[in-house]
């Protein structure tokens, strides 16, 4: 098997478009203009034997038209609602009203949440999100999940014995490190050792 380190962000986006399953569901409908609502969301991961944990998961969700609905920024310590795909971005009033919103998670479990930034292999978590309702008509919500593969989830050390064809170990130069969807996969390498 040959294996082209560059493919390895075109194989995580393929990855989070094919086995990470993401759900928008329990949409509160027939509301009037100023009622608000709410929608859950739900992503599971893969299950083993071709899960692969995902770290630094960020949510993107988005509602259009936004002159019939928008989304209510949350509050709260557990997560980091931002407009724009960059947790540095200030962040906005708590119930302010958005029509896209990037959910960014602590790095830990927020206590009582249960939700954070890594997902397991076969886990799942859901967050309630609210929208207000501006105008009578159809607004539809979408959303989809950013998330990295960490390289040392790729390709554990001691993943078995070695055997005809198969390295010994794979490893990467330094401490492991993430590969961002949507960008080049970095100085990794994949060397044979002892042979």
């Amino acid at each position: 098997m040959t294996l082209v380190i560059s493919d390895l962000a075109a194989a995580t986006s393929a990855y989070l478009h094919d086995d990470v399953k993401f759900r928008i569901g329990d949409v509160t409908g027939n509301l009037n203009p100023g009622e608000i609502g709410s929608l859950t969301l739900r992503w599971t991961n893969a299950a083993a034997p071709t899960g692969v944990r995902l770290s630094n998961v960020v949510l993107h969700v988005t509602v259009a038209p936004d002159s019939v609905a928008k989304l209510r920024v949350p509050g709260g310590a557990a997560i980091n609602p931002r407009t724009e795909f960059d947790v540095n971005s200030p962040r906005p009033a708590a119930n302010s009203l958005v029509d896209e919103l990037f959910v960014f998670f602590s790095s830990t479990a927020v206590v009582g949440a249960g939700l954070d930034s890594t997902l397991d292999v076969g886990e799942s978590q859901e967050l309630e999100l609210e929208f207000e309702a501006l105008a009578r008509g159809t607004a539809a919500f979408s959303g989809h999940l950013h998330a990295e593969l960490a390289f040392a989830d790729l390709f554990p050390r001691g993943a078995g014995p070695p055997g005809p064809g198969r390295p010994r170990s794979a490893s990467a130069p330094g401490e492991a490190k993430a590969l961002p969807l949507g960008r080049a996969a970095g100085p990794w390498r994949v060397r044979r050792r002892g042979s």
